[in-house]
Protein backbone atom coordinates (compact mmCIF):
# COMPACT_ATOMS: atom_id res chain seq x y z
CA UNK A 1 0.00 0.00 0.00
CA UNK A 2 3.18 2.79 0.66
CA UNK A 3 5.88 2.63 -0.85
CA UNK A 4 9.40 2.49 0.61
CA UNK A 5 11.60 4.42 -0.49
CA UNK A 6 15.37 2.98 -1.26
CA UNK A 7 16.43 4.13 2.19
CA UNK A 8 13.52 2.78 3.58
CA UNK A 9 11.60 5.71 4.99
CA UNK A 10 8.01 6.73 3.25
CA UNK A 11 7.84 9.39 0.88
CA UNK A 12 6.87 11.79 3.54
CA UNK A 13 5.86 15.06 1.11
CA UNK A 14 4.11 12.48 -1.32
CA UNK A 15 1.56 11.16 1.34
CA UNK A 16 -0.70 12.89 3.45
CA UNK A 17 1.95 13.69 5.72
CA UNK A 18 3.45 16.25 3.49
CA UNK A 19 0.35 18.64 4.31
CA UNK A 20 2.72 19.12 7.64
CA UNK A 21 5.26 21.26 5.43
CA UNK A 22 2.63 23.71 4.86
CA UNK A 23 3.22 25.02 8.57
CA UNK A 24 6.00 27.29 7.06
CA UNK A 25 3.18 29.17 5.04
CA UNK A 26 0.71 29.62 8.50
CA UNK A 27 2.76 32.69 9.89
CA UNK A 28 2.10 34.78 6.32
CA UNK A 29 -1.42 34.78 7.27
CA UNK A 30 -1.11 36.53 10.66
CA UNK A 31 0.48 39.33 8.83
CA UNK A 32 -1.75 39.54 5.45
CA UNK A 33 -3.68 42.47 4.94
CA UNK A 34 -7.06 41.73 4.82
CA UNK A 35 -7.66 42.52 1.27
CA UNK A 36 -4.99 40.19 0.11
CA UNK A 37 -6.48 36.83 1.63
CA UNK A 38 -7.56 35.45 -1.72
CA UNK A 39 -3.85 36.03 -3.09
CA UNK A 40 -1.74 34.98 -0.25
CA UNK A 41 -4.26 31.23 -0.31
CA UNK A 42 -3.47 31.41 -4.38
CA UNK A 43 0.04 31.81 -3.92
CA UNK A 44 0.94 29.67 -0.92
CA UNK A 45 -0.85 27.13 -2.36
CA UNK A 46 1.46 26.91 -5.99
CA UNK A 47 4.30 27.65 -3.83
CA UNK A 48 3.48 24.62 -2.23
CA UNK A 49 2.57 22.43 -4.74
CA UNK A 50 5.90 23.36 -7.06
CA UNK A 51 7.95 22.20 -3.86
CA UNK A 52 6.46 19.12 -3.35
CA UNK A 53 4.87 17.27 -6.49
CA UNK A 54 6.87 16.96 -9.91
CA UNK A 55 5.43 19.76 -12.61
CA UNK A 56 3.90 17.65 -14.90
CA UNK A 57 1.07 16.57 -12.07
CA UNK A 58 1.27 20.50 -11.03
CA UNK A 59 0.36 21.40 -14.43
CA UNK A 60 -2.39 18.38 -15.02
CA UNK A 61 -3.62 20.02 -11.93
CA UNK A 62 -3.50 23.59 -13.61
CA UNK A 63 -5.36 22.64 -16.65
CA UNK A 64 -8.16 20.60 -14.82
CA UNK A 65 -8.58 24.03 -12.71
CA UNK A 66 -8.81 26.25 -15.72
CA UNK A 67 -10.89 24.22 -17.77
CA UNK A 68 -13.23 24.36 -14.71
CA UNK A 69 -13.44 27.85 -14.77
CA UNK A 70 -15.02 28.08 -18.52
CA UNK A 71 -17.63 25.59 -17.68
CA UNK A 72 -18.69 27.87 -14.66
CA UNK A 73 -18.10 31.11 -16.85
CA UNK A 74 -20.25 29.44 -19.44
CA UNK A 75 -23.21 28.46 -16.58
CA UNK A 76 -23.10 31.87 -14.82
CA UNK A 77 -23.42 33.97 -18.48
CA UNK A 78 -26.17 31.23 -19.45
CA UNK A 79 -27.95 31.78 -15.99
CA UNK A 80 -27.27 35.88 -16.55
CA UNK A 81 -29.00 35.60 -20.00
CA UNK A 82 -32.67 33.51 -19.08
CA UNK A 83 -32.54 34.45 -15.18
CA UNK A 84 -35.85 32.38 -15.55
CA UNK A 85 -34.20 29.25 -15.78
CA UNK A 86 -32.41 29.88 -12.59
CA UNK A 87 -32.87 26.52 -10.16
CA UNK A 88 -34.86 24.20 -13.13
CA UNK A 89 -32.47 24.32 -15.98
CA UNK A 90 -32.33 20.61 -16.63
CA UNK A 91 -30.15 20.83 -20.10
CA UNK A 92 -27.65 23.33 -18.21
CA UNK A 93 -27.48 21.00 -15.32
CA UNK A 94 -26.48 17.71 -17.88
CA UNK A 95 -24.17 20.10 -19.73
CA UNK A 96 -22.33 20.07 -16.49
CA UNK A 97 -22.02 16.64 -15.79
CA UNK A 98 -20.88 15.80 -19.18
CA UNK A 99 -18.54 18.61 -19.70
CA UNK A 100 -16.89 18.08 -16.30
CA UNK A 101 -16.52 14.51 -16.48
CA UNK A 102 -15.71 14.67 -20.15
CA UNK A 103 -11.46 14.69 -19.74
CA UNK A 104 -11.66 12.99 -16.30
CA UNK A 105 -13.40 9.94 -17.82
CA UNK A 106 -9.86 9.17 -19.78
CA UNK A 107 -7.50 9.75 -16.44
CA UNK A 108 -9.71 7.44 -14.63
CA UNK A 109 -9.98 4.69 -17.24
CA UNK A 110 -5.71 5.42 -17.98
CA UNK A 111 -4.26 6.63 -14.86
CA UNK A 112 -0.52 6.47 -16.21
CA UNK A 113 -0.96 9.04 -18.44
CA UNK A 114 2.32 9.71 -20.96
CA UNK A 115 3.60 13.22 -19.52
CA UNK A 116 3.21 12.08 -15.97
CA UNK A 117 6.26 10.19 -13.91
CA UNK A 118 6.41 6.53 -15.03
CA UNK A 119 7.52 5.61 -11.42
CA UNK A 120 4.42 6.02 -9.34
CA UNK A 121 4.78 7.89 -6.14
CA UNK A 122 2.85 5.03 -4.33
CA UNK A 123 3.27 1.25 -4.99
CA UNK A 124 0.34 -0.71 -6.37
CA UNK A 125 -1.89 2.96 -6.52
CA UNK A 126 -2.12 4.11 -10.49
CA UNK A 127 -4.85 6.51 -9.00
CA UNK A 128 -2.98 7.84 -6.26
CA UNK A 129 -2.12 11.58 -8.04
CA UNK A 130 -6.12 11.22 -8.96
CA UNK A 131 -7.48 10.86 -5.65
CA UNK A 132 -5.04 11.89 -3.18
CA UNK A 133 -3.25 14.48 -5.62
CA UNK A 134 -5.58 16.40 -5.93
CA UNK A 135 -7.90 15.66 -9.42
CA UNK A 136 -10.65 14.34 -8.10
CA UNK A 137 -11.54 16.58 -5.17
CA UNK A 138 -11.10 19.10 -8.00
CA UNK A 139 -13.89 17.83 -10.08
CA UNK A 140 -16.17 17.02 -7.57
CA UNK A 141 -15.81 20.96 -6.05
CA UNK A 142 -16.26 22.63 -9.82
CA UNK A 143 -19.67 20.30 -9.94
CA UNK A 144 -20.80 21.70 -6.86
CA UNK A 145 -19.89 25.32 -7.69
CA UNK A 146 -21.32 24.79 -11.35
CA UNK A 147 -24.71 23.13 -10.13
CA UNK A 148 -25.53 25.91 -7.86
CA UNK A 149 -24.96 28.47 -9.98
CA UNK A 150 -27.24 26.94 -12.52
CA UNK A 151 -29.38 26.33 -9.06
CA UNK A 152 -29.45 30.22 -8.27
CA UNK A 153 -27.81 28.57 -4.76
CA UNK A 154 -24.37 30.95 -6.09
CA UNK A 155 -25.21 34.32 -7.41
CA UNK A 156 -21.68 35.21 -8.38
CA UNK A 157 -18.33 33.35 -8.68
CA UNK A 158 -15.14 35.70 -9.99
CA UNK A 159 -11.90 34.40 -11.41
CA UNK A 160 -9.77 35.18 -8.33
CA UNK A 161 -12.58 33.95 -6.00
CA UNK A 162 -12.73 30.57 -7.66
CA UNK A 163 -9.39 30.16 -7.58
CA UNK A 164 -8.41 31.08 -3.98
CA UNK A 165 -11.40 28.37 -3.48
CA UNK A 166 -10.14 25.77 -5.62
CA UNK A 167 -6.40 25.79 -4.82
CA UNK A 168 -7.54 26.49 -1.05
CA UNK A 169 -4.59 24.36 -0.10
CA UNK A 170 -5.76 22.46 3.59
CA UNK A 171 -8.23 20.84 1.42
CA UNK A 172 -7.16 20.56 -2.60
CA UNK A 173 -5.39 17.12 -2.34
CA UNK A 174 -7.53 15.14 -0.29
CA UNK A 175 -10.48 17.14 1.05
CA UNK A 176 -12.46 17.94 3.38
CA UNK A 177 -14.65 18.76 0.75
CA UNK A 178 -15.20 22.03 1.48
CA UNK A 179 -18.59 24.06 -0.25
CA UNK A 180 -18.18 27.34 -1.94
CA UNK A 181 -20.78 29.38 -0.03
CA UNK A 182 -19.34 28.43 3.38
CA UNK A 183 -15.66 29.80 1.75
CA UNK A 184 -16.84 33.17 0.75
CA UNK A 185 -18.33 33.64 4.04
CA UNK A 186 -15.39 32.65 5.62
CA UNK A 187 -12.93 34.89 3.43
CA UNK A 188 -14.73 38.11 5.16
CA UNK A 189 -14.09 37.58 8.54
CA UNK A 190 -11.04 35.31 8.79
CA UNK A 191 -8.84 37.26 9.97
CA UNK A 192 -11.51 37.68 13.92
CA UNK A 193 -10.70 34.11 14.29
CA UNK A 194 -6.91 34.06 14.80
CA UNK A 195 -6.14 34.33 18.03
CA UNK A 196 -3.72 32.55 20.73
CA UNK A 197 -5.95 30.38 21.82
CA UNK A 198 -6.92 29.48 17.76
CA UNK A 199 -3.07 28.83 17.26
CA UNK A 200 -2.72 26.65 20.42
CA UNK A 201 -5.89 24.70 19.81
CA UNK A 202 -4.76 24.30 15.85
CA UNK A 203 -1.35 22.89 17.27
CA UNK A 204 -2.84 20.75 19.78
CA UNK A 205 -4.99 19.33 16.57
CA UNK A 206 -1.79 18.57 14.20
CA UNK A 207 -0.66 16.92 17.39
CA UNK A 208 -3.51 14.78 17.48
CA UNK A 209 -2.63 14.18 13.68
CA UNK A 210 0.95 13.15 13.84
CA UNK A 211 0.09 10.35 16.63
CA UNK A 212 -2.47 9.31 14.03
CA UNK A 213 0.44 9.56 11.75
CA UNK A 214 2.69 7.79 13.87
CA UNK A 215 0.31 4.57 14.34
CA UNK A 216 -0.07 4.24 10.61
CA UNK A 217 3.86 4.40 10.21
CA UNK A 218 4.62 2.11 13.44
CA UNK A 219 2.05 -0.14 14.01
CA UNK A 220 -0.51 -1.07 11.66
CA UNK A 221 2.01 -0.70 8.50
CA UNK A 222 4.20 -3.44 10.21
CA UNK A 223 0.12 -5.20 10.73
CA UNK A 224 -1.25 -4.80 7.59
CA UNK A 225 1.48 -4.63 4.78
CA UNK A 226 2.94 -8.49 5.30
CA UNK A 227 -0.43 -9.64 3.93
CA UNK A 228 0.05 -6.93 0.81
CA UNK A 229 3.34 -8.53 0.16
CA UNK A 230 3.25 -12.12 0.63
CA UNK A 231 0.96 -14.86 -0.39
CA UNK A 232 -1.57 -15.96 2.31
CA UNK A 233 -1.03 -19.14 1.74
CA UNK A 234 1.98 -18.75 3.15
CA UNK A 235 0.74 -16.89 6.11
CA UNK A 236 -1.24 -18.18 8.96
CA UNK A 237 -4.82 -17.38 9.22
CA UNK A 238 -4.70 -15.34 12.07
CA UNK A 239 -1.97 -13.22 10.48
CA UNK A 240 -4.53 -12.66 7.71
CA UNK A 241 -7.76 -12.24 9.77
CA UNK A 242 -5.26 -9.90 11.52
CA UNK A 243 -4.87 -7.68 8.54
CA UNK A 244 -8.58 -8.02 7.27
CA UNK A 245 -9.06 -6.55 10.69
CA UNK A 246 -6.61 -3.74 10.97
CA UNK A 247 -6.64 -2.44 7.06
CA UNK A 248 -9.53 -0.66 7.62
CA UNK A 249 -8.26 0.73 10.54
CA UNK A 250 -5.32 1.85 9.10
CA UNK A 251 -7.32 3.39 5.71
CA UNK A 252 -9.28 5.27 8.60
CA UNK A 253 -6.15 6.39 10.91
CA UNK A 254 -4.34 7.46 7.66
CA UNK A 255 -6.79 9.75 6.14
CA UNK A 256 -8.27 10.85 9.55
CA UNK A 257 -4.36 11.93 11.17
CA UNK A 258 -4.11 14.06 7.41
CA UNK A 259 -7.82 16.15 8.26
CA UNK A 260 -6.34 16.56 11.61
CA UNK A 261 -3.73 18.19 10.54
CA UNK A 262 -6.24 20.22 8.39
CA UNK A 263 -8.51 21.59 10.29
CA UNK A 264 -5.26 22.45 12.64
CA UNK A 265 -3.88 24.56 10.24
CA UNK A 266 -6.77 26.05 9.50
CA UNK A 267 -7.75 27.47 13.31
CA UNK A 268 -4.41 28.21 12.84
CA UNK A 269 -4.50 30.64 9.78
CA UNK A 270 -8.60 31.76 10.68
CA UNK A 271 -10.25 29.36 8.61
CA UNK A 272 -12.97 26.21 9.76
CA UNK A 273 -12.34 23.26 7.96
CA UNK A 274 -15.57 21.16 7.80
CA UNK A 275 -14.93 17.88 9.89
CA UNK A 276 -14.99 14.50 8.15
CA UNK A 277 -15.07 12.02 10.64
CA UNK A 278 -16.99 11.21 13.21
CA UNK A 279 -15.87 8.04 14.97
CA UNK A 280 -17.23 5.74 12.37
CA UNK A 281 -16.12 2.99 14.28
CA UNK A 282 -19.65 3.60 16.63
CA UNK A 283 -21.60 3.72 14.09
CA UNK A 284 -25.05 0.86 14.82
CA UNK A 285 -26.02 0.88 11.26
CA UNK A 286 -24.53 1.72 7.69
CA UNK A 287 -26.73 4.82 7.15
CA UNK A 288 -25.29 5.67 10.45
CA UNK A 289 -21.71 5.00 9.36
CA UNK A 290 -21.75 7.14 6.37
CA UNK A 291 -22.86 10.27 8.68
CA UNK A 292 -20.02 9.35 10.58
CA UNK A 293 -17.33 8.30 7.75
CA UNK A 294 -16.12 10.88 5.18
CA UNK A 295 -18.92 13.59 5.88
CA UNK A 296 -17.98 15.71 3.40
CA UNK A 297 -18.19 13.01 0.52
CA UNK A 298 -21.30 11.24 1.90
CA UNK A 299 -23.49 15.08 1.75
CA UNK A 300 -21.82 16.01 -1.49
CA UNK A 301 -22.95 12.22 -2.20
CA UNK A 302 -26.50 12.49 -1.12
CA UNK A 303 -27.19 16.06 -2.25
CA UNK A 304 -25.68 16.31 -6.32
CA UNK A 305 -26.45 12.62 -7.03
CA UNK A 306 -29.06 10.30 -4.54
CA UNK A 307 -31.50 13.05 -4.12
CA UNK A 308 -31.83 14.38 -7.95
CA UNK A 309 -32.32 10.80 -8.80
CA UNK A 310 -35.11 10.32 -6.52
CA UNK A 311 -33.62 10.25 -3.71
CA UNK A 312 -36.10 7.95 -1.03
CA UNK A 313 -39.04 8.87 -3.10
CA UNK A 314 -38.63 6.38 -5.41
CA UNK A 315 -35.99 3.46 -7.13
CA UNK A 316 -34.15 3.69 -4.08
CA UNK A 317 -32.24 0.88 -4.81
CA UNK A 318 -31.27 2.26 -8.13
CA UNK A 319 -30.40 5.15 -6.57
CA UNK A 320 -27.98 4.32 -4.00
CA UNK A 321 -25.99 1.77 -6.48
CA UNK A 322 -26.03 4.91 -9.01
CA UNK A 323 -24.89 6.52 -6.35
CA UNK A 324 -22.21 4.50 -5.02
CA UNK A 325 -21.26 3.35 -8.61
CA UNK A 326 -20.09 7.31 -9.34
CA UNK A 327 -18.15 7.21 -5.66
CA UNK A 328 -16.59 3.73 -7.21
CA UNK A 329 -15.63 5.02 -10.51
CA UNK A 330 -14.59 8.60 -8.98
CA UNK A 331 -12.11 6.26 -6.81
CA UNK A 332 -10.80 4.36 -9.88
CA UNK A 333 -11.85 1.54 -12.12
CA UNK A 334 -10.88 -1.38 -10.46
CA UNK A 335 -13.43 -4.36 -9.92
CA UNK A 336 -13.01 -4.25 -6.21
CA UNK A 337 -13.93 -0.66 -6.29
CA UNK A 338 -17.20 -1.61 -8.35
CA UNK A 339 -18.02 -4.45 -5.41
CA UNK A 340 -17.29 -1.86 -2.61
CA UNK A 341 -19.98 0.36 -4.29
CA UNK A 342 -22.24 -1.97 -4.95
CA UNK A 343 -22.00 -3.23 -1.02
CA UNK A 344 -22.42 0.02 0.09
CA UNK A 345 -25.94 0.14 -2.02
CA UNK A 346 -27.24 -3.31 -1.25
CA UNK A 347 -25.93 -1.99 2.79
CA UNK A 348 -27.74 0.58 2.83
CA UNK A 349 -30.94 -0.49 0.87
CA UNK A 350 -31.14 -2.98 3.24
CA UNK A 351 -30.49 -0.95 6.23
CA UNK A 352 -33.30 1.36 5.03
CA UNK A 353 -35.96 -1.61 4.76
CA UNK A 354 -35.34 -3.17 7.90
CA UNK A 355 -35.69 0.60 9.64
CA UNK A 356 -39.18 1.35 7.85
CA UNK A 357 -40.02 -2.32 9.08
CA UNK A 358 -39.25 -2.03 12.74
CA UNK A 359 -40.79 1.52 12.33
CA UNK A 360 -44.19 0.45 11.31
CA UNK A 361 -44.32 -2.29 14.14
CA UNK A 362 -43.27 0.31 17.02
CA UNK A 363 -45.96 2.11 15.23
CA UNK A 364 -48.47 -0.16 15.27
CA UNK A 365 -47.37 -1.53 18.46
CA UNK A 366 -47.65 -4.92 17.22
CA UNK A 367 -47.46 -7.92 19.55
CA UNK A 368 -44.00 -9.10 18.07
CA UNK A 369 -42.67 -5.20 19.05
CA UNK A 370 -44.22 -5.18 22.25
CA UNK A 371 -42.66 -8.70 23.26
CA UNK A 372 -39.10 -7.69 21.94
CA UNK A 373 -39.55 -4.45 23.75
CA UNK A 374 -40.33 -5.95 26.89
CA UNK A 375 -37.74 -8.38 26.54
CA UNK A 376 -35.08 -5.21 25.69
CA UNK A 377 -34.61 -6.74 22.14
CA UNK A 378 -35.44 -3.90 20.44
CA UNK A 379 -34.84 0.03 21.50
CA UNK A 380 -32.25 -1.07 24.25
CA UNK A 381 -28.35 -1.86 24.28
CA UNK A 382 -28.49 -5.46 23.23
CA UNK A 383 -30.27 -4.04 19.61
CA UNK A 384 -27.93 -1.48 19.11
CA UNK A 385 -24.77 -3.85 19.91
CA UNK A 386 -26.35 -6.34 17.66
CA UNK A 387 -26.47 -3.62 14.68
CA UNK A 388 -22.57 -2.28 15.76
CA UNK A 389 -21.57 -5.92 15.27
CA UNK A 390 -23.32 -6.50 11.77
CA UNK A 391 -22.29 -2.87 10.75
CA UNK A 392 -18.41 -3.32 11.69
CA UNK A 393 -17.97 -6.62 10.12
CA UNK A 394 -19.56 -5.44 7.08
CA UNK A 395 -17.25 -2.58 6.74
CA UNK A 396 -14.45 -4.51 7.91
CA UNK A 397 -15.47 -6.69 5.01
CA UNK A 398 -16.40 -4.56 2.45
CA UNK A 399 -13.49 -1.98 2.96
CA UNK A 400 -11.01 -4.97 2.62
CA UNK A 401 -12.65 -6.34 -1.04
CA UNK A 402 -11.98 -2.16 -1.73
CA UNK A 403 -8.54 -2.11 -1.01
CA UNK A 404 -7.59 -5.68 -2.38
CA UNK A 405 -7.86 -4.55 -5.71
CA UNK A 406 -6.35 -7.47 -8.14
CA UNK A 407 -8.44 -10.11 -6.57
CA UNK A 408 -11.86 -8.27 -5.06
CA UNK A 409 -10.86 -8.95 -1.93
CA UNK A 410 -10.84 -12.85 -3.11
CA UNK A 411 -7.34 -14.13 -2.03
CA UNK A 412 -7.64 -12.39 1.64
CA UNK A 413 -11.55 -13.56 2.12
CA UNK A 414 -11.01 -16.19 0.04
CA UNK A 415 -7.77 -17.85 2.28
CA UNK A 416 -9.95 -17.24 5.58
CA UNK A 417 -13.09 -19.12 4.35
CA UNK A 418 -11.04 -22.26 2.90
CA UNK A 419 -11.92 -21.23 -0.87
CA UNK A 420 -8.09 -19.36 -1.67
CA UNK A 421 -5.21 -21.62 -2.19
CA UNK A 422 -2.97 -20.22 -4.54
Amino acid sequence: MFELRPDGYLNLLAVPTGLLAFLVFVPLFWLLPAKRIRGGLIVTSVAFAALTWPASWNLTLAAAILYGWVIIAICQSRVAADPTARGSNRKLEAFVWIAVHLPYAPAVVWPNLPWLPREPVVANMPYYWIAWFGLGYVVIRVVHVALDVCRGKIAHVGFVDYLAFILFPLVIRMGPIMRYQDFADQITNWRDRISLRAVGSGLLRIFLGLIRFGLVAHVFVKLVVPTYEDAPQELSRLVVLRSVIFTPLLIYTWIAGYVDVSVGLGRMMGFVIPENFHWPWQAGSVREFWKRWHITLGSWLFEYIYVPLGGSRRRVLLNYTATFGYCAVWHGVFGSYFVWGLSQAVGLYVNRRWYLLWTDQRERRTPLYEALRRWHVVGGWLSWGAGWLLTVSYQITTLCIFVDDAHMGGRWLGYLLGLYHG
